[in-house]
C-alpha cells in the first residue's frame, strides 16, 4: 500500500502543480513584472525565517510516531508535537514583529506587510497539520487543503481582476484569504486526532532527534530564500522577477520529493524497528531506479522547450526565466539519486551526519553565490545564483556518495548513466531538428510525445525498463489499491 500512497501523494502533487501553474501564469499575465518582483521579495523575507516553525520536529514525529503501540501512546506523541509547535509559533511571531520594520522600509506599505505576515501565520500551521496527517499516512486528507487553496486562488483572481486594480495589494489579499481557507480545512481534519500531555521521556526523545536536525532545516530554509534577498541588493527587480518565476516553477516540480520522503521515513523506520535493514537497502535502489527513469526525460524536455514556452505564454520579459529553470532543474537528477538515501539516514537517526552535510553545503552555496552574483566578482546576476546552488549540490554529492557506499553499503543505481545517454542522444537529435526546421509552437506536444516514446522504447531495448517494471507501476496506480486507501482514510 505504500506504493499506492506515494502514487496518490504524487497525483495530488501533480494536480496541485497544474492548479499552481495556472495561477502562476495568470498573475504574470495580469500583473506588471515589477509587482511580481516586489511580491517575491516580501515572500522570500517571511519564508527565510519559517525554519523556526519546523526545527526538525516534523521529522521527529514521523520518525517516532510509528513506535506507538496503542492509541494512548499515539495521543502522547501528538501532544509532544503540539507542545513544541506552541513554543515555536510564539518565537516566530516575536522575531517577525522585531524584523518587520526592515521589509516595511523597503516596500513602504505597512498594510501589505501586515497582511502577508498574518497570511503566513495561517500557512505556518501546516507544520503542525502535515506531520500529523502523514504519520497516519492520510495522503488524501493531506492533499485536499492544498488543492482547495490553489483552486480558490485562481477563482478569486479571475473574479477580482475585473473589479480591482492589479497591484501588490490585490495579490497579498488573495494570499491572505486562501491561506485562511487552508487553515480552516486542516482544522476540520484535525478533529479526528487525539492529544494527551506528553511525559518528559517523550519530549526528550523529540528534542534529541530534532536539535541536530534543526541545523538541516535552518540552513536549508535560509538558503532556499536568501538568494532572492541577495539578488535584491545587486540586480534590477525585473531580473529578480525572472529568477523567482523560474524558482517557483521549479518548486512545483520538486514538491513530490518532500512528500515522498515523509512517506518513506515511516516505512524505513518500521523496517529498522523490525531489524529488516536489507529491505531498506532494496527500497533505496528501487526508489532511485524509478525516480531516475522519469526524472531524466523531464530534465531534458525542460532544457528543450522551457525557454520558448515561457516567451510564448508570458512574453519576451520572461525569456531569462527559461534559462534559469534549465539550470535549477539539474537538481531533479541529483534528487532522484539522493532523496531515498537522505530519508534513510533520517530514519537511522544519523542526524548529526546530515547536519554537518547541510552546514558544508550552506557555507559553500553562500560563498559561491557571492562569487557568482556580486558585481565585485563574476557579476552573473540571476544566472549566477542558479549556478552556485547547483554547483554546491554536485560537489557535495561527489564527496559523500563514495563514503555512504563504504560505510553503509548504499550502492548507486548505475542505470542512471544509461538513462542519461539515451535521453541525451534524443536531446541532440531534437536540437538538430529545431536548428534545421522551423515549426509552429503547437507542434511541441507532438515532439514531446515522440521524445518520450523513443526514450522508453530504447530503455526497454537496453534493459532499463522491463515488463515487471510496467506491472509494478500499473499495480501502484490500480483502482483497487486506490479504493482501499480511500476507504482506509475515511474510516
Amino acid at each position: 500500500m505504500d506504493s499506492t500512497r506515494i502514487f496518490l501523494l504524487t497525483s495530488g502533487t501533480i494536480l496541485k502543480f497544474v492548479l499552481g501553474l495556472i495561477y502562476f501564469y495568470l498573475i504574470r499575465v495580469y500583473f506588471d513584472i515589477e509587482v511580481i518582483g516586489y511580491y517575491s521579495i516580501i515572500l522570500s523575507f517571511f519564508l527565510t525565517f519559517s525554519f523556526i516553525l519546523d526545527f526538525g520536529f516534523s521529522m521527529a514525529h514521523l520518525k517516532h510516531f510509528p513506535e506507538a503501540k496503542n492509541e494512548d501512546q499515539e495521543a502522547r506523541y501528538n501532544g509532544a508535537l503540539l507542545f513544541f509547535r506552541i513554543i515555536q509559533f510564539s518565537c516566530y511571531i516575536m522575531l517577525l514583529l522585531i524584523l518587520i520594520p526592515i521589509i516595511y522600509i523597503y516596500i513602504k506599505d505597512i498594510r501589505v506587510i501586515i497582511l502577508v505576515f498574518i497570511g503566513e501565520l495561517f500557512n505556518g500551521f501546516k507544520f503542525l497539520f502535515n506531520p500529523l496527517l502523514l504519520s497516519k499516512k492520510f495522503v488524501i486528507k493531506y492533499s485536499i487543503p492544498y488543492l482547495v487553496a490553489f483552486g480558490l486562488k485562481i477563482i478569486f483572481l479571475l473574479i477580482l481582476i475585473n473589479f480591482v486594480k492589479p497591484d501588490l495589494w490585490l495579490l497579498v489579499n488573495i494570499y491572505f484569504t486562501t491561506n485562511l481557507v487552508f487553515l480552516i480545512f486542516n482544522l476540520y481534519f484535525l478533529k479526528s486526532f487525539k492529544f494527551k500531555k506528553p511525559s518528559r521521556e517523550y519530549l526528550k526523545k523529540y528534542l534529541y532527534y530534532a536539535l541536530p536536525y534543526s541545523i538541516i532545516i535552518s540552513t536549508g530554509t535560509i538558503l532556499h530564500n536568501i538568494d532572492v534577498l541577495l539578488l535584491s541588493i545587486w540586480i534590477p527587480v525585473e531580473e529578480i522577477a525572472n529568477y523567482f518565476t523560474a524558482k517557483q516553477f521549479y518548486g512545483f516540480l520538486v514538491v513530490f520529493s518532500i512528500a515522498m520522503s515523509k512517506i518513506l521515513i515511516n516505512t524505513f523506520s518500521k523496517n529498522i524497528e523490525s531489524g529488516n535493514n536489507e529491505k531498506n537497502l532494496k527500497l533505496i535502489n528501487e526508489t532511485h531506479k524509478y525516480l531516475n527513469l522519469f526524472v531524466i526525460p523531464l530534465f531534458f524536455l525542460i532544457a528543450l522547450y522551457s525557454t520558448e514556452l515561457f516567451v510564448f505564454f508570458l512574453g519576451e520579459d520572461y525569456r531569462l526565466t527559461g534559462i534559469i529553470l534549465i539550470i535549477l532543474s539539474v537538481n531533479l537528477i541529483l534528487l532522484s539519486v539522493n532523496i531515498a538515501v537522505i530519508t534513510y539516514f533520517r530514519a537511522l537517526g544519523k542526524i548529526k551526519l546530515l547536519a554537518i552535510n547541510s552546514i558544508i553545503e550552506f557555507t559553500l552555496s553562500i560563498i559561491l553565490m557571492i562569487i557568482f552574483i556580486s558585481p565585485f566578482f563574476l557579476n552573473m546576476g540571476a544566472i549566477g545564483a542558479a549556478i552556485s546552488i547547483i554547483l554546491a549540490k554536485i560537489l557535495i554529492l561527489i564527496i559523500t556518495r563514495p563514503y555512504f557506499y563504504k560505510k553503509w553499503n548504499i550502492s548507486f543505481y548505475w542505470g542512471s548513466f544509461r538513462n542519461l545517454v539515451i535521453m541525451g542522444s534524443i536531446f541532440l537529435l531534437q536540437i538538430y531538428i529545431n536548428h534545421n526546421f522551423s515549426y509552429p509552437i503547437y507542434f511541441i506536444p507532438f515532439f514531446i510525445f515522440i521524445n518520450l516514446g523513443l526514450y522508453f522504447f530504447l530503455n526497454y531495448i537496453f534493459k532499463g525498463f522491463s515488463k515487471n517494471d510496467l506491472k509494478f507501476i500499473l499495480n501502484i496506480i490500480s483502482i483497487k489499491n486506490i479504493k482501499e486507501q480511500l476507504t482506509e482514510e475515511i474510516r
